[in-house]
């Protein structure tokens, strides 16, 4: 997954694609799919695969949201396979060294997107809930809140204010330590550093591909 910084700026870079009538419910599908770290939704449920099959034109605005959520993820994968093959691994599973270093990139480009994006004006939207698949709403708010507390201050952000989100996510405190031990490793990478910057441009050009 992206970061929620990152897939609230794709998303409203992307909504041209699929032109929302309401904000509040389009920012509200997109942050939606991955609740499911708290409300243990299974994966496949919020994550389908074929959601590039999904009629865009019947789409309600929560669902386009949704979309490019699911986009979002796809094409910085695809970014990522590019920019970090020794990183990024599709086998990878949650939580092992694949999945922390990728975890890690994925914190240095949202750390980066965040010097480049008001966020501020979509925050109130995190108040929008939707359970689509019957999970328990007071979960849904919860992981909303996490991020609308984390990000309501944006000028204040550091590396560092990301890891207790991970830790509210569920991810054990050994594997937060590994994490900020890469995270730091790599932001001091000035290599690494370039590509991270290059992230976020590539996952767009790749979306307008798709969707062209």
């Amino acid at each position: 997954m992206a970061l929620q910084a990152t897939h609230i700026r794709f998303a409203i870079e992307m909504k041209d694609k699929c032109p929302p009538s309401d904000l509040g419910e389009f920012i509200a599908g997109t942050v939606y799919p991955d609740s499911r770290y708290i409300t243990n939704t299974p994966r496949e449920v919020t994550h389908p695969e074929n959601f590039m099959e999904w009629d865009l034109g019947e789409a309600d605005d929560f669902k386009k949201g949704w979309f490019l959520h699911l986009l979002c993820d796809e094409v910085q994968g695809e970014a990522a396979l590019e920019l970090f093959p020794h990183v990024f691994s599709k086998d990878g599973r949650q939580y092992d060294e694949g999945w922390i270093k990728y975890t890690a990139v994925k914190i240095l480009q949202d750390f980066h997107e965040l010097q480049y994006f008001d966020l501020k004006p979509y925050l109130p939207y995190l108040k929008r809930v939707r359970n689509p698949n019957g999970e328990d709403i007071e979960k849904i708010k919860w992981h909303n809140q996490i991020f609308l507390d984390m990000y309501a201050e944006q000028e204040k952000i550091n590396l560092e204010s990301h890891f207790p989100i991970s830790r509210k996510l569920g991810t054990s405190e050994p594997v937060v330590e590994k994490l900020r031990e890469w995270t730091e490793r790599y932001r001091s990478d000035k290599e690494i550093m370039e590509r991270v910057k290059k992230m976020y441009p590539m996952m767009v050009r790749l979306a307008r591909e798709k969707l062209s």
